[in-house]
Order: structure tokens, then sequence, then C-alpha cells
């Protein structure tokens, strides 16, 4: 295995330098860093993680924690979470860190394995995906001033780094639309309430039908699980009510209630039209395709993980609260009401 002085003769720099471009020293220039981690690579090289932890007291890793569903779904490959893990990923290779992923069950509050995990010296920071609005238990991260920021969920505690899309906003231009195009009576199939972007997302179709002076109905609001089963076992209910549209809180629930219609032969956008959100990869597989809302979901991920190594290096400090803008994308789902 090559060693830090031969990194450092390639590099043509020296072996304290290598030292400080892998422990992410903020002196070293960009050029700098790039030399030596190129040579690196070429070498093979990897420092030793243990005696740098040793000498600085730093694991250079971040811990991403992930709710953990069921042994039924393979959380990887899902949109939101594989398009927010993949820009964590860019920042943590491209800064010199590691990414640790870890599962805490769904429903309950990440913070004590985190503390456990950050206390332990496993990591030095944690990104927090699936969070729920009213944790107080994540004080308890603040108590032990851990560095650490929420992905895809706000916080109302003002102390608190957090980045999401701004899903009122994407919620109200789904309604705007729906309206402009004649519709009055749509149906909000929504997610757990427990989690912040389900109450924006509900905020924003309710602005949406104030605006347009729609009144708005309680029995047109449904709650699934964000889920292509829940969406499918609502079929029945949304049914009931006789909307005119139906605007889903994920393309997942969206996909399962296409999945319905099409068993009882309803026609989209005919009848029904049908409006998702998130802009995966399912959006593309239905016949037509679904009109959703795009959310820079990699985006989140990228400048989440910039965040917690900005505040680790003392580059930028706490609390960063940011609402990225979301997109309406407009496919064949969506009829014109007569």
């Amino acid at each position: 295995m090559a060693t830090r002085d031969e990194v450092a003769r390639l590099a043509g720099v020296s072996g304290a330098t290598v030292s400080r471009v892998f422990n992410n020293h903020p002196v070293v220039t960009d050029r700098t860093r790039k030399q030596v981690l190129e040579a690196a690579r070429k070498l093979n090289y990897y420092p030793n993680s243990n005696g740098r932890r040793l000498v600085s007291s730093r694991t250079n890793t971040l811990v991403v924690m992930m709710p953990y569903v069921s042994d039924k779904v393979h959380i990887f490959y899902r949109h939101y979470f594989a398009e927010i893990l993949s820009g964590i990923a860019q920042v943590t290779n491209s800064r010199g860190y590691d990414m640790l992923v870890s599962f805490y069950p769904i429903g309950e509050s990440p913070a004590e394995s985190c503390v456990k995990i950050l206390m332990e010296k496993k990591a030095d920071g944690a990104l927090i995906l699936g969070s729920w609005e009213d944790d107080s238990l994540l004080e308890r991260l603040i108590d032990v001033q851990a560095t650490f920021v929420l992905i895809g969920g706000v916080s109302k505690e003002q102390t608190i780094s957090f980045i999401d899309g701004d899903h009122r906003q994407g919620a109200r231009a789904v309604v705007d639309y729906l309206v402009g195009l004649g519709h009055r009576r749509i149906c909000f199939v929504n997610g757990p309430w427990e989690y912040s972007n389900s109450r924006d997302r509900q905020a924003g179709y309710i602005e949406g039908l104030e605006a347009a002076g729609i009144p708005v109905e309680p029995n047109l609001i449904l709650t699934g699980r964000y889920s292509r089963t829940s969406g499918y076992q609502l079929v029945e209910q949304i049914l009931s009510r006789s909307p005119d549209a139906i605007f889903a809180a994920n393309d997942r629930m969206a996909f399962g209630i296409y999945q319905g219609f099409r068993e009882r032969q309803i026609s989209i956008p005919e009848q029904y039209s049908l409006v998702g959100y998130d802009d995966s990869d399912l959006a593309g597989y239905m016949e037509p395709k679904l009109t959703t809302v795009s959310v820079p979901l990699y985006e989140m991920g990228l400048q989440g993980a910039e965040i917690v190594i900005n505040q680790l290096e003392g580059t930028q400090h706490p609390p960063i609260q940011r609402l990225l803008p979301t997109e309406l994308v407009i496919r064949g789902t969506v009829g014109r009401k007569e």
C-alpha cells in the first residue's frame, strides 16, 4: 500500500500538505487539494482513519439518518431517498468525507440513535431525513451541540438548520392549474400529518382553493401513507366524494390511484384529472404520463451536506433554513373540465 510520502512526491507537495488535505484543513487551495487527491487515487492511497481520529478527534464522516420502513420496501430504490442520497454523496466525495447510513424506526424520533452515534465519535455531523415537524427530542441534539441539518423537513425551532422544497408553493401551483382548467371539486390525498411537508402541501391546496373562491370541503381531503398501496386502497373513498380532479401528495399514491382507476375502466383524463408530486420515475410509466411537481431532491441533499461540512469546518454558522423552489411539470393526466 502507498504511503503518505509517496503521495506527496507524486503531487509535488509536502507530507504535511497531504495530511491537511485528508483532514480538510481550510488553508489548502482547491488546486493543491485536487493534485493530492488525484495522486492518492493513482496510488490507491487511503489514510488511516483510526490514526486520523486519534490526532484530530475527527472522523471525517457524516451520518445520514433514514427512516426504516419495512423489510418489504427497498428504500434505496425509492426516487425520493435515492435522489437525496446522490446529492449527499456528491459533496462528501468531493470534500473528502465518508458517509455512514443509519436507520431509525419510522414514526419514532431519530434523536436518540443520532446522539449515540455522534457521542461515540462514529461521525462528526448528521443529516436527518424523514423527521416529523413536532419532534421535541431533536432538542437533545442541540443540548449536546451536535452539528446537524434536517433534509426534507422543517422545524419551528429557530436554532435548527433545515433544507426542503417549497411544498406550499408547489401545491398551490397544482390547484391554480386545475382551477384554471375549470376544476372545482379537487380531492386532495395527503400523506401522514406528522410530516411538515404534508402540512405544507395541504396548506398550499387550501390556499389555492381560497384564492379561487372555492369552499374547502373537509370530505375532499383524504390521508394515505405516501405508498402506492395506500393510494390504491383509497380509490373507493375518492369516487364516493364525486370529485372532478384528484391531487395526490406524491407520485406513489397517484400511481396507486391510477391502477385502481384502470381496474374500474375509468379513463384519465377524460373522466378524472390526476396530479402527483415529486416527479419520480413512476410519472413516466403511466399512460398518459403523469402531471406532477418536480422537487429539487438532489439539490436538497447536496446543499444539506454542504451546510453540515461548512459548519464543521467553521466557514458557515447555523441556523441555515432554506426552502428551494418546486416546479409544476405538465404532462397528460389533466384535462379541461367542460
